[in-house]
């Protein structure tokens, strides 16, 4: 089994182009905490866990429904947008797990997240350059750095903060022109927070950039009963996965001529069918032989 290095700007550079989701994904669940401990563990060095990949080859891609990654992320329409295959000539890559941490790193990078606290906010999320590295050995679970999802850059409270906006790390090649851009804004400062600045541009850049922050396996198989296992147990690591969320989610999978969808599955040697009432899933689940 090989496992090859990523980057997070591989990532980036190929989500909705060469990287999509398979119907048999669910949505995307993590709240902005989540998110933002995924990127503090990035600039912390730690482990953020390896990826599964399918190689869909492009004979079979227009056999199987495929889901793009969501970029702006809206509380009030969490729905994932189907992906536009057409005109595509080539393999495609799905994942098979690992989408939350991907879509987390595309919405810190790329996108917004927009979410109901007494009122709705759409945020960003940023790094506040002036907030030295604070590990907490007693609580691992509390932040190193200082990110966090903010409707704005404007400072608030009495702490030292000059918020960044993380994904404009992405906007420069090199670390010194990252430091560069932002010299204006540092000229006023101590000179220990101008330092401190600087080492987290620098840092952020370099784990987005350079750092081979993880791995993927790829699975090649064509065969789609054994991608379905390697998905459960790839998942089953993670958030458990019960039986009727997989049959929900194939169910977009194989129409048949009933106006409903065929899951196929060889547990407990037998299909189901689940019917559609408009377009409302209705999951009664019937025995459907062939």
């Amino acid at each position: 089994m090989e496992y090859i290095p990523v980057r997070v700007s591989d990532i980036i550079r190929q989500v909705n182009r060469d990287i999509y989701l398979p119907a048999i994904q669910r949505e995307f669940v993590w709240g902005t905490d989540r998110i933002e401990r995924l990127f503090d563990s990035i600039m912390a060095d730690f482990p953020i866990g390896s990826f599964l990949y399918w190689k869909l080859e492009q004979k079979n891609k227009d056999e199987w429904p495929v889901y793009e990654f969501i970029r702006d992320f809206d509380g009030e329409s969490p729905h994932n947008p189907p992906a536009n295959m057409a005109g595509i000539t080539k393999d495609v890559t799905l994942v098979l797990d690992g989408q939350q941490r991907i879509t987390s790193l595309l919405i810190g990078l790329k996108g917004s997240y927009r979410y109901f606290y007494y009122r709705w906010r759409k945020t960003r999320l940023y790094l506040n350059l002036l907030k030295p590295p604070a590990p907490n050995e007693d609580n691992p679970e509390e932040l190193t750095y200082g990110f966090a999802f903010r409707e704005s850059g404007d400072p608030g409270g009495e702490a030292p903060q000059l918020w960044y906006p993380v994904g404009r790390i992405l906007d420069f090649e090199d670390a010194e022109d990252a430091k560069a851009d932002m010299r204006s804004k540092l000229a006023e400062l101590p000179e220990d927070q101008r330092d401190n600045a600087n080492r987290l541009i620098g840092r952020l850049h370099n784990r987005v950039h350079t750092t081979l922050v993880g791995n993927y396996y790829q699975e090649k198989s064509q065969d789609y009963d054994k991608v379905l296992q390697v998905f459960v147990r790839a998942n089953s690591a993670g958030q458990p996965l019960e039986y009727s969320d997989l049959l929900l989610a194939t169910a977009m999978n194989r129409p048949d001529n009933r106006g409903g969808y065929l899951v196929k599955v060889k547990y407990p040697s037998m299909s189901y069918y689940l019917g559609f009432v408009g377009s409302f899933l209705q999951p009664e689940l019937e025995e459907y032989t062939r």
